[in-house]
C-alpha cells in the first residue's frame, strides 16, 4: 500500500538497539520481532536491517547478516543439518569447513523426507559424519573459533518461523540453544507470537499450556520489538477514505450504524494486510451494482465475508428467517418461528465469539435485520427496512450476488426507464418487469422517486394506464395484490408532491371517469385522518366535487347488481356519505338492489389459512346511522334467517359450514350496517364439507 504509516523511526530505533547491544558485548543476543500475519513485520525488519548496516558503528566484514529460512528445509533432521552447515559456512571461509559442511549434506540433504526424529538421534548421526567428534561440540568449537578468529559479529535473521509446524519449530529453538548460543552469534527472529504459542503448547515442552509456552520463549528470547497495529487514522486512509462511499459512516439519517460498523472496522482492520483484504473486497463490486445496494449494509456484509465467513455462511442458509420472508402477516408471535429464531441466534452468537468485536456484529447483525430482531428481543421495534436494505426481503439477495439476480430487478434500469417516461419503449419495458415480478418493480419505482422527484407527476401518469388493467398481474404474495401497491405509490406520489406538480397531476384528463386510480387516490386522501392540513389537503377539498359527480355517474351508467360497482359504492360513501345514502335508497326503491346485496358489499373475505380452515371477516362500518327507511328494508330482507343464539357478536368462533355459513355471512353484514358503532371483526370458522 503507499499509505505512509510512519514506521521508518520505528526501525532505525530498532536498529539503533541492535547495533547497541552488539557493540557493547560479545554475549550473545536473541532479539524478536513480534507482529500478527499481514502486520508489516517483513517490512519492518528489511526497513531496520538496511538501517543497522548504515549505522556509522556497522564495521563492514567485522558485522555480518546472514539469513536463514528454516521452513525449507523438509523436516527436523534436514534441518539441523541445514543450520549446522549455515553456521559452519558462514563463520568458517577455509576449504577444510566447507568439506566438512558438504560431508554433512551428503548425510542429510535439505530436500529429503525423512520420519521424526529427536535432537539426540540426529546429533549422533551427525557426529559421525563430521569424523566421529560430536557433533554440537565440534560445530560450537569451530563457529566459536572462527568468530574469534576474525573478530567478526553475525547477526542470523529469521523471518516466518510460525510457517514451521509444532516439531520443526522445537528443534529449531533447541538448535539455537545447544550449537548455537555462541558468543558473537545473535540472531533477529520475526514471527506472530500467538500462533508460535499454539505451536509450542503442542510439543512436549509446554504440554498444551500456552502459558508454558510463554514462559519458553521468554528464556530464548532477550529483547521482544512489537509491530504496531494500525491507528483509526491509518485504517481511515488505508481503506475508510477509499471506498466508493466513505461518508456512510457518518450517515446523519442512521449515526448508530454508521458508528458501529465503524467500530467493527477499527477493531478487526488491526494489520496493513486485513486492510487491504477489505478493501480489495469492496473495489471488487461491480460499479453497476453500487448503487443498486446501500453502502452500510454493503460494508457490513463485506466485512462479513472477509473477517467473519462463518457468520456470513449462516446468513446464507438462514435468509429467509432473517428477512420474514416465510413469515405470514399472521405469525410474528408464533411459537414455532419464535424458537427457530431462537435457535439460529444461538448459532450467531456460538460463531461470533471466534472473531473480534464478535458481540458487537451480533448486534448490528440484529438492527440490520429488524424481523428477525422482532422474534428474538422482547419489545423490539416492530419498524422494517425497505429496498435496498440488506434486511428487505425484495433486496438480499443482491447483497449475496453483488449482481442483479436473475428474478430480481434492477434498481437502476428502472431508474433509466423512469427518466424516458413517457416514451412508449420505457412505458412496455416497465410493464415487462411489472409482470415479471410486481412487488420489486413497484419498490424499484419508490426508489426511483426518492432519487429524482421531478418524475412525479410523470410516474403518476403511467400507474394510471396499468391500475386494474387486464393483463397486468395481480398478486403479490403477504404484501397485498399489484393493485394495491400501485396505489400505495400513486399515494405517496401526491403526498409529496408540490402544488404545481398536483395540478400536472389533475390537469392530465378532465374525464374522471376513466381516472379511476386519479378518483381512489384523491378519495383515500379525504378520508385519512392523520393527514396534515396543507397543500394536498386543500387540493382534494377542492377535487371533491368533481369525484362525487363523476362516482354518481359511474353507479347511474351501471344500475345493475351492486358487486358490479361497489367500489364506486364505497367510495362515494367515504366521500359523501348523504350522496351514497340516497343513491342507495333510489336503487333498493326501483328493485336494482337488495338490502343483502348492499350489506354483502360490506363484508370482506381478507385472508384463508388453509391449514386451520379459519376465515377472516371485516364488516366496514358506515360512518354514520342509516336513516330508518333503509335500515327496515335490511332488516326485511335478512328476516327469514333463523339466527341461533350462539351467533351473538360477542360469541366464541363457529365451525358453520353449507347454508349456515352463508347465512351467517348476511346476518353478519347486515347487523353491521344497521349498527355501524357495533361493527368489528368477526371471525366465523368452517368445515371444509
Amino acid at each position: 500500500m503507499d499509505v505512509d504509516l510512519q514506521r521508518s523511526a520505528r526501525a532505525r530505533r530498532y536498529a539503533e538497539e541492535l547495533l547497541n547491544q552488539i557493540a557493547t558485548s560479545n554475549s550473545p543476543r536473541t532479539f524478536a520481532l513480534i507482529g500478527p500475519w499481514g502486520s508489516g513485520k517483513t517490512w519492518l525488519l528489511e526497513e531496520l536491517l538496511s538501517d543497522v548496516q548504515n549505522l556509522p558503528g556497522w564495521i563492514g566484514d567485522h558485522h555480518v547478516i546472514a539469513r536463514f529460512e528454516p521452513w525449507y528445509f523438509s523436516d527436523e533432521q534436514s534441518l539441523f543439518a541445514g543450520f549446522a552447515s549455515f553456521l559452519l559456512q558462514q563463520t568458517l571461509k577455509k576449504g577444510r569447513a566447507r568439506k566438512r559442511a558438504a560431508k554433512l549434506l551428503e548425510f542429510v540433504g535439505p530436500a529429503l523426507k525423512f520420519p521424526a526424529i529427536d535432537l539426540a538421534e540426529a546429533a549422533n548421526k551427525a557426529s559421525t559424519a563430521l569424523g566421529g567428534s560430536s557433533a554440537p561440540q565440534a560445530i560450537r568449537a569451530a563457529v566459536k573459533k572462527g568468530l574469534e578468529d576474525a573478530e567478526r559479529h553475525v547477526v542470523v535473521v529469521m523471518d516466518d518461523l510460525d510457517r514451521l509446524n509444532p516439531d520443526e519449530l522445537l528443534m529449531l529453538f533447541k538448535l539455537i540453544r545447544l550449537v548455537g548460543d555462541i558468543p558473537r552469534l545473535h540472531y533477529v527472529l520475526a514471527y506472530d507470537e500467538e500462533t508460535l504459542f499454539h505451536l509450542l503448547s503442542q510439543t512436549p515442552i509446554a504440554s498444551n499450556s500456552s502459558e508454558r509456552a510463554r514462559r519458553y520463549l521468554e528464556k530464548l528470547v532477550d529483547r521482544r520489538w512489537e509491530v504496531p497495529e494500525l491507528t483509526s487514522r491509518q485504517v481511515d486512509d488505508l481503506v475508510i477514505n477509499r471506498l466508493p462511499f466513505p461518508d456512510a459512516f457518518e450517515n446523519p439519517q442512521d449515526p448508530g450504524v454508521g458508528y458501529r460498523l465503524a467500530v467493527l472496522i477499527y477493531q478487526t482492520v488491526k494489520t496493513p494486510r486485513a486492510a487491504q483484504r477489505l478493501l480489495d473486497t469492496a473495489l471488487a463490486v461491480p460499479q453497476s451494482i453500487l448503487e443498486e445496494l446501500h453502502p452500510q449494509d454493503l460494508y457490513f456484509s463485506l466485512w462479513l465475508r472477509t473477517f467473519a465467513p462463518d457468520l456470513w455462511n449462516i446468513i446464507k442458509q438462514e435468509a429467509d428467517l432473517l428477512v420474514g420472508n416465510r413469515t405470514s402477516v399472521f405469525s410474528f408471535s408464533d411459537d414455532s418461528r419464535k424458537a427457530d429464531a431462537e435457535r439460529l441466534l444461538k448459532r450467531l452468537r456460538e460463531a461470533a465469539t471466534m472473531i473480534p468485536a464478535g458481540t458487537e456484529a451480533i448486534d448490528l447483525l440484529l438492527d440490520t435485520f429488524p424481523a428477525f430482531n422482532r422474534l428474538v428481543v422482547v419489545n423490539a421495534s416492530r419498524t422494517s427496512v425497505k429496498p435496498p436494505r440488506f434486511g428487505n426481503s425484495d433486496s438480499v439477495d443482491k447483497y449475496f450476488w453483488l449482481e442483479v439476480p436473475p428474478d430480481a430487478v434492477s434498481d437502476l434500469e428502472v431508474r433509466a426507464l423512469v427518466r424516458e417516461l413517457p416514451a412508449t419503449r420505457a412505458s412496455d419495458r416497465l410493464s415487462e418487469l411489472l409482470n415479471h415480478a410486481p412487488r420489486l418493480l413497484l419498490g424499484a419505482i419508490r426508489g426511483a422517486l426518492e432519487k429524482d422527484s421531478s418524475v412525479r407527476a410523470v410516474v403518476f401518469a403511467y400507474l394510471e394506464t396499468i391500475y386494474k388493467q387486464p393483463g397486468i398481474a395481480n398478486g403479490a404474495g403477504l404484501f397485498g395484490s399489484v393493485d394495491s401497491l400501485i396505489k400505495s405509490v400513486a399515494e405517496d406520489i401526491v403526498k409529496s408532491a408540490s402544488e404545481s406538480e398536483l395540478r400536472v397531476i389533475e390537469a392530465r384528463d378532465d374525464d374522471l371517469g376513466k381516472r379511476r386510480l386519479f378518483i381512489v387516490v384523491v378519495t383515500d386522501l379525504l378520508r385519512e385522518k392523520y393527514l396534515p392540513e396543507g397543500h394536498v389537503k386543500e387540493w382534494a377539498r377542492e377535487l371533491k366535487p368533481k369525484i362525487v359527480a363523476s362516482l354518481e355517474q359511474a353507479i347511474g351508467e351501471q344500475a345493475e347488481r351492486p358487486a358490479l360497482n361497489g367500489e364506486n359504492i364505497t367510495m362515494l360513501l367515504r366521500v359523501d356519505h348523504a350522496a351514497a345514502q340516497q343513491v342507495a335508497i333510489e336503487s333498493i326503491r326501483r328493485g336494482v338492489w337488495n338490502g343483502v346485496d348492499l350489506a354483502e358489499m360490506y363484508v370482506t373475505r381478507t385472508g384463508d389459512a388453509e391449514e386451520s380452515g379459519r376465515v377472516y371477516f371485516h364488516p366496514r362500518a358506515v360512518r354514520s346511522h342509516w336513516d330508518d327507511e333503509v335500515q327496515a328494508l335490511m332488516l326485511r330482507d335478512a328476516s327469514g334467517i333463523d339466527i341461533p343464539e350462539q351467533w351473538l357478536l360477542d360469541g366464541p368462533p363457529l365451525v358453520l359450514s353449507g347454508s349456515a355459513f352463508e347465512q351467517a355471512r348476511r346476518f353478519i353484514a347486515a347487523f353491521s350496517l344497521c349498527h355501524p358503532e357495533a361493527a368489528r371483526m368477526i371471525d366465523a370458522d368452517r368445515d371444509d364439507d
